[in-house]
């Protein structure tokens, strides 16, 4: 085999049977027919079991309409093509069933794509490419509940996937801080607020007068004029109203830059929707000066019945803007400000009809050419699957979160290392309940709601954060009791051996399915498959104490990449993984 070719089996042996597959079958055909085939739509799965094989391929039947044989017969002309490109040291190949092509790689192949593994490192294939990322956007003057919880954390390891593999992400955080429902807070601060109590604990007691707005208003439907026209007040510059909301945001800001620095989260730009207020009327104006705003029952609105959805509300009949029209605004600020390769809103999928009226809207208004996703996130709801409502005060809190894990973790600790001083064990307990939040966020599909349980989201068994941090401790603790040299014998290595270095030259892969659709789970699932083989090795081997000194040494460097994967992997996701425990 050719260095080149020697160097692209040992990183990614998919990739080189595909290059040789298709280079033979183009080969296969214009022989045959004297006519060469633009492309070649086949697949190459990937098996991972004994008898079927590590990868198989279906390129018999593609092939087979065009030569007008059976897919058997094509494959046994290939099979004889393959054989003389692709070296037995390192394949055997086979034809299983009615024509797919079964390739096992041997112990030999195998053995030298350990030698080869490394570990994980960015990419820089988009250099430069920017990709604003949206997410976490809270609402001031409400303690930041779970929702916004596992926006923030996938909105941050989306971050991190896109960095790793060459974009330069810029985070976006759109604070809530502007809309009608500010004026029901303005009507129960004036009531009901008590200044000396609300500075105490701002946030709490904020969220406590807007749910008791919320059941006065039911008696007294009044309530709801009197907010309307507080709103319109703060929108007017009325100068009380405006001191007590800049009170409420800045407020809000602290405590979630509270939540930022305990999670990992950064952000590049943090900007509320109020940002925007001075852009609105002359943006509708525009709207109605080129006939793309109507008049509808007082209101404004922008018809969307071609594009088989409802009309997208601008403006009120009262005047107030809304929500969707400061969505639009603030698209073109950031498509003129940033100018980024591609925009990612990280916005729960209660919102997804919002999003399809702005991409219609951006559509039909040529708004930005800059493509835009809404990454949906299933819903939060507690272990009866009812939904969680700020209004009725059934709110389950980030803080309530976070701090109940901890207590928890710390709990552990003290069990486990009794003798380790307090600040010892309370920083390792922090470490892994963040862990145990991120990746009970992250291991299941982003679209699917997550039923919330402490018990379940704490599990130690399963695909959860502390079997993986577990493992990792493990492997940490058999390398610092083994030295490690680099001359290694790799071909006395098992199956399960050949098993963990399949899983490695995997990492790239799902990363690649991760990005394609914007979802951390495939990454969670590898990592805890990873983790399974990693014990599997150290269940079947005698790794410490193995006499056969090179064969050790081989072992060795596998787990020291086994180690630096998880670690890897788990930063993608958010997660600092601690050495010991």
């Amino acid at each position: 085999m050719k260095p080149e070719a020697l160097r692209l089996f040992s990183q990614n042996p998919e990739k080189y049977l595909y290059t040789i597959i298709y280079t033979v079958a183009q080969k296969l055909i214009q022989d045959t027919t004297l006519n060469a085939v633009s492309a070649l739509n086949f697949d190459i799965e990937t098996k991972g079991i004994a008898t079927f094989g590590d990868y198989s391929t279906n390129i018999a039947f593609i092939c087979a309409p065009l030569l007008k044989k059976s897919p058997l017969a094509v494959a046994q002309e290939l099979l004889i093509l393959l054989r003389e490109q692709i070296s037995s040291d390192f394949f055997h190949i086979e034809i299983a069933g009615t024509g797919f092509l079964n390739f096992f790689i041997t112990p030999h192949g195998w053995a030298h794509i350990a030698r080869k593994l490394s570990s994980p490192r960015p990419r820089k294939r988009f250099f430069r490419k920017k990709i604003l990322i949206e997410f976490s956007s809270p609402n001031i003057a409400k303690p930041m509940s779970i929702g916004h919880l596992r926006a923030t954390i996938l909105g941050n390891a989306l971050t991190h996937l896109y960095r790793h593999i060459g974009y330069r992400p810029i985070t976006w955080n759109h604070i809530g801080d502007w809309g009608t429902q500010f004026g029901k807070l303005l009507v129960a601060y004036k009531k009901w607020g008590n200044s000396t109590i609300i500075e105490k604990d701002p946030i709490n007691e904020l969220q406590k007068l807007y749910v008791l707005f919320h059941q006065k208003a039911e008696q007294d439907i009044s309530l709801e004029d009197e907010a309307r026209k507080e709103f319109q007040k703060l929108e007017l510059g009325d100068i009380k109203n405006r001191r007590v909301w800049s009170y409420i945001v800045k407020q809000s800001l602290k405590e979630f830059n509270r939540m930022y620095r305990l999670l990992g989260v950064v952000f590049n730009y943090t900007i509320g929707e109020s940002f925007y207020e001075s852009r609105l009327q002359p943006f509708i104006q525009w709207l109605q000066k080129n006939k793309y705003a109507h008049e509808s029952q007082g209101a404004l609105i922008i018809p969307l019945e071609a594009e088989g959805l409802p009309p997208a509300l601008i403006q009120k009949s009262d005047g107030a803007t809304l929500y969707f029209t400061r969505d639009m605004v603030s698209l073109l600020y950031r498509a003129h400000k940033i100018k980024p390769h591609h925009m990612l809103y990280v916005v729960g999928g209660e919102q997804i009809l919002h999003f399809k009226q702005l991409q219609s809207v951006n559509k039909l208004l040529h708004l930005t050419t800059i493509p835009f996703t809404h990454v949906s996130f299933g819903m939060i709801t507690d272990e009866f699957g009812k939904k969680f409502s700020t209004r009725k005060g059934n709110i389950v809190t980030a803080d309530t979160v976070v701090e109940e894990i901890i207590d928890r973790s710390y709990k552990i600790q003290e069990e486990k290392n009794p003798h380790q001083s307090s600040e010892t064990k309370k920083k390792t307990a922090t470490a892994i309940a963040l862990g145990v939040v991120m990746h009970s966020m992250l291991r299941s599909d982003r679209t699917s709601g997550i039923s919330f349980d402490f018990d379940t989201i704490f599990s130690l068994s399963g695909n959860s954060f502390p079997y993986l941090q577990y493992t990792y401790a493990r492997i940490i603790s058999i390398l610092s009791k083994v030295p490690h040299k680099k001359t290694g014998d790799y071909t006395k290595l098992t199956e399960s051996d050949h098993t963990l270095t399949r899983t490695l030259i995997n990492f790239e892969k799902i990363i690649d399915t991760c990005a394609t659709t914007q979802s951390l789970h495939p990454l969670a699932e590898y990592l805890f498959s990873l983790a399974n083989a990693v014990n599997t090795v150290y269940e079947k081997s005698h790794i410490i104490h193995d006499t056969d000194i090179r064969t050790r040494n081989a072992r060795i460097h596998i787990l020291t990449v086994s180690a630096e994967t998880i670690a890897y992997g788990l930063s993608i996701l958010g997660i600092t993984v601690q050495k010991k425990l």
